[in-house]
């Protein structure tokens, strides 16, 4: 293949410093994240890659992962939520919910009188009510409680004391006066989600990074130390790169397993290091000739991410 003065010569050696310029180079790395979402599930040769490119690649598709998955989790999450919003203002324009008006001090409704909505399994308990047929001992007999009267806000939380105040201290908070119907309750309500999709997306992009890391620092010192028994110069860096990608595979069949009602504590982990195993195995401790990083170095031409 590369015989001195040969035709392959010139190409060999000017294409070896382009091939050195790409792994290290930008494109390289994306080609490497977006693999990582698929290659990864069946390629021994992209996790040899992977290895080579370091843990700071590594790391970085830690972050990449997260966004997307946190991105699609939310996704779902909303489009559970947003067909309520159509039903609310429905049910405001339908006059099942009845519209609110809150000016100085007193609030005046326009529907359902009183409109009265519980969830008996929670104890919880909606009330808008101007006729005064409700008070606040109708809240002590809920773990929750929102009731409003003509002039007062009563409201009972998780089982604690019922508070009173007077609806005129609302104006302080939201002006005067104060009007829900279809087109507040609905822009209210998108608000709301749009926070709520905000909170969440944070909540999963910490988890799906900082914590995930965590996890995966710790399950790597396990089979770290069952890979040196087979492999006694092996380091902790390449096994944790590893368990890194080998998260998406693992990722993948997890989420599988719940769509099939497969449903129980650790099933990640389980299927995590069964992966992850497979991997070592079949990546990393099936190359055994010569050094830890001329097994895992495999040749460009062995290792395309087209």
């Amino acid at each position: 293949m590369n015989q001195p003065g040969g035709p392959d010569t010139n190409t060999g050696s000017e294409a070896s410093p382009q091939t050195d310029h790409e792994e290290t180079g930008i494109v390289a790395t994306l080609k490497l994240w977006g693999a990582g979402f698929f290659q990864s599930c069946f390629s021994g040769r992209f996790y040899r890659r992977a290895v080579r490119r370091g843990s700071g690649v590594a790391l970085g598709f830690v972050l990449v992962f997260a966004i997307v998955i946190s991105l699609l989790q939310i996704a779902d999450l909303m489009g559970t939520l947003l067909p309520v919003r159509k039903e609310t203002r429905a049910a405001f324009e339908a006059g099942t919910i009845p519209d609110i008006t809150i000016s100085n001090g007193v609030m005046d409704l326009n529907g359902p009188d009183p409109f009265v909505f519980t969830h008996e399994e929670q104890s919880f308990l909606v009330v808008l009510d101007t006729t005064g047929t409700y008070a606040a001992r109708d809240a002590e007999m809920y773990f929750q409680a929102l009731i409003l009267t003509e002039r007062s806000f009563i409201y009972r939380r998780e089982g604690g004391p019922v508070e009173e105040t007077p609806l005129s201290e609302l104006h302080e908070l939201l002006g005067d006066p104060i009007v829900v119907d279809s087109e507040t309750a609905v822009r209210w309500m998108t608000l709301l989600l749009l926070f709520i999709g905000a909170v969440l997306f944070l909540a999963h992009l910490f988890w799906h990074t900082i914590l995930r890391l965590i996890y995966l620092a710790l399950i790597t010192l396990i089979i770290w130390g069952i890979t040196r028994l087979r492999r006694p110069d092996i380091e902790y860096g390449p096994v944790f790169i590893v368990g890194i990608y080998a998260t998406t595979p693992a990722f993948y069949l997890s989420w599988a397993l719940r769509k099939l009602g497969l449903r129980f504590l650790g099933v990640h982990t389980i299927v995590l290091a069964i992966v992850w195993a497979f991997v070592l195995v079949r990546a990393v401790l099936g190359h055994a000739n010569g050094k830890e990083e001329e097994q895992l170095a495999m040749p460009d031409s062995e290792d395309g991410l087209a």
